[in-house]
């Protein structure tokens, strides 16, 4: 069920449409953007969901949506999912909008929303975020707004970056390291799991 080559590639390739310039564009279209890390990430996402036997129908939300490379791949393949993008950045919203036009996924919609706002009330088979929870102050409070957010039996995919990394163990350079827009230095699977179940969550790992 990993993603093959091919589909790793596609990951963010929708985004040559709102690229400055021609020779950004023409590099994003035939390779993907430049952020591998990101890419990354999304592929380890868009793996785990493939893994969960979603129905053919499922409402989904990408809260904190960024540049929505999950969504785009998905709706791009699942054509019944619905997909709700939420993001607080207006700029990146309309440039995703842009892109949804563009490509004519009626099903996909984009908020200017904030995740500590999100006021949905079970709306949604799967929510999921990826690097998004260690940028919010209230991230228990955001928690337990996907909770609700989530049809009774929906589930919550996280990801999120670790603290303690290896390269910081293993390189003194990183040890220092910090993000500046992190509200929290990251977290411990320790930590992530006495959040998730303080908001009521069901552990599956």
């Amino acid at each position: 069920m990993t993603l093959g080559v091919g589909e790793f590639w596609q990951i963010g390739r929708e985004q040559w449409r709102v690229q400055e310039g021609t020779f950004a564009r023409l590099f994003v279209r035939l390779l993907g953007p430049l952020g591998m890390h990101a890419r990354i990430r999304n592929a380890h996402v868009l793996h785990t969901i493939k893994c969960l036997a979603l129905p053919e129908k499922a409402a989904i939300l990408d809260a904190g949506c960024g540049h929505a490379y999950t969504t785009f791949w998905l709706a791009q393949r699942q054509p019944g999912y619905r997909l709700t993008g939420i993001e607080i950045d207006a700029a990146l919203v309309a440039a995703n909008q842009r892109i949804a036009t563009a490509l004519g996924l009626e099903q996909v919609t984009f908020r200017r929303e904030s995740l500590a706002d999100l006021s949905d009330v079970a709306a949604y088979d799967l929510a999921y975020s990826i690097d998004v929870l260690e940028h919010i102050a209230d991230d228990v409070g955001a928690l337990g707004r996907l909770r609700c957010a989530l049809k009774p039996g929906g589930r919550l995919l996280l990801h999120l970056p670790l603290r303690h990394q290896q390269q910081q163990r293993i390189f003194p350079a990183f040890r220092q390291h910090t993000i500046d827009d992190h509200v929290r230095d990251e977290y411990t699977l320790n930590e992530i799991r006495a959040k998730l179940l303080q908001t009521g969550f069901k552990l599956a790992w």
